[in-house]
């Protein structure tokens, strides 16, 4: 009888895991060197939706991801959209890859501090390309893989007020 109880309890708390819901505030964001922008804090983007994307010039998914990304930040910038680029590659490889592939959006260089990435690491960024989307009240709307990221996602959170 007590398992069964345990596994009521555990279907009960699935959702909630799957939700791609997460902690409510995201940690602030650690950058070496910016691209495309002037330094910004999230706390500077409350009242946006900020699209955080995790990746990195070596990794062929997250290239493709990054012409969807500079639409949807051309297509809705003016509702409050943000989309910031966060990798961890190194400063001169950036530069010449930025030159011959421009975002379209800002670039973040993440600080790597004792040999860890002080962004990836607090945003627990296992695989890239890996997307945070964060609400205009500054909590986590929605994270997952790049490719996963949907239009209405987005359209969802800009909508919200």
């Amino acid at each position: 009888m007590r398992w069964s109880a345990l596994l009521v309890a555990a279907v009960a708390l699935l959702p909630a895991c799957e939700s791609g819901k997460g902690p409510t505030a995201p940690p602030p964001l650690a950058i070496a060197a910016w691209f495309g922008s002037e330094p910004m804090t999230l706390d500077d983007l409350k009242g946006k939706v900020v699209i955080l994307d995790f990746w990195n010039i070596g990794c062929p998914p997250c290239r493709k991801l990054m012409p969807h990304l500079a639409a949807l930040y051309a297509k809705h910038k003016a509702e409050g959209l943000v989309v910031i680029g966060i990798t961890n590659d190194e400063k001169g490889d950036l530069e010449a890859f930025l030159k011959e592939n421009p975002a379209g959006y800002p670039i973040a260089m993440d600080t790597v501090k004792g040999g860890k990435e002080q962004t990836f690491d607090a945003y627990g960024i296992g695989g890239i390309p890996y997307v945070w989307v964060i609400a205009r009240d500054g909590s986590l709307a929605w994270k997952g893989p790049g490719d996963e990221l949907t239009d209405a996602t987005v359209a969802t959170e800009l909508a919200k007020k």
